[in-house]
């Protein structure tokens, strides 16, 4: 039974990934496109009840955070050049067992974003 234990907490494990990612506009209403120069927050549903989980995020134009976002599983991005994005998110445990990589997800399903040029009035 102990050598279970030892391999079960030994190098990293797979949690399910993160779920319901949604985008957010600047006034919080949930949004499926953006502008350039806006900032968008995406938000998901972690595995995490106790608030300690680490999260990653690739915004799909290249720009991918470090873990970070410690129990907060929402990012805020602004996009500067207008296109289709596919952003997702990816989770980790930080703390079990004193391991930087004991349980961390695949990555979330994308979530499509379409990020149009600013409007024109704000063009001025």
């Amino acid at each position: 039974m102990l050598v279970l234990v030892t391999a079960a907490i030994s190098g990293c494990h797979l949690i399910g990934p993160p779920s319901d990612l949604v985008a957010y506009d600047a006034q919080r209403a949930p949004a499926l496109t953006a502008r350039v120069g806006e900032p968008v927050t995406f938000t998901c549903r972690g595995t995490d009840p106790l608030r300690i989980h680490l999260y990653m995020w690739d915004f799909g134009d290249g720009a991918v955070t470090e873990w970070g976002g410690t129990g907060e599983p929402s990012a805020t991005h602004t996009y500067s050049t207008a296109g289709e994005y596919e952003v997702r998110v990816m989770e980790r445990c930080p703390l079990i067992f004193g391991q930087t990589c004991l349980m961390r997800t695949e990555w979330s399903a994308s979530l499509k974003i379409v990020v149009r040029e600013p409007a024109a009035d704000a063009r001025r």
